[in-house]
């Protein structure tokens, strides 16, 4: 798709939104605007995305790790159970094994933690 030059504001705005949309960046080509497709990210890229992610979600529950340590050693009652404990530190584990996974980085299948629920209906 092209925009012939001259164009409107309304007509660059209608433009830059079917860009945005589909994925498109805007290449002015002297005469007129062109809706180009993104480079295709290379394999260094996608890996360092993907490491920067799971990075993001290990640092997202590193905190109830910590919190679960301090109140054990401190000798508090922790407020998360052994069980969700030993559930954040597999969910940690399967994080940081997620570059080792059959076709990292274009497909990668996410762990969740798998948290154990009290059984309240008998409480």
């Amino acid at each position: 798709m092209k925009l012939n030059k001259p164009y409107t504001n309304t007509e660059y705005a209608d433009f830059a939104v079917y860009c945005n949309k589909n994925g498109k960046v805007i290449e002015d080509k002297g005469d007129y605007l062109e809706a180009v497709n993104l480079p295709e990210k290379s394999i260094e890229q996608k890996s360092s995305e993907a490491r920067a992610e799971r990075d993001r979600r290990i640092d997202a529950v590193r905190w109830r790790i910590e919190r679960y340590q301090t109140q054990l050693a401190a000798g508090l009652e922790t407020t998360d159970t052994a069980e969700q404990y030993q559930a954040l530190l597999i969910y940690v584990q399967a994080l940081r094994d997620v570059p080792v996974q059959e076709g990292f980085p274009d497909t990668i299948e996410w762990p969740e933690v798998e948290e154990k629920k009290e059984n309240t209906e008998n409480a």
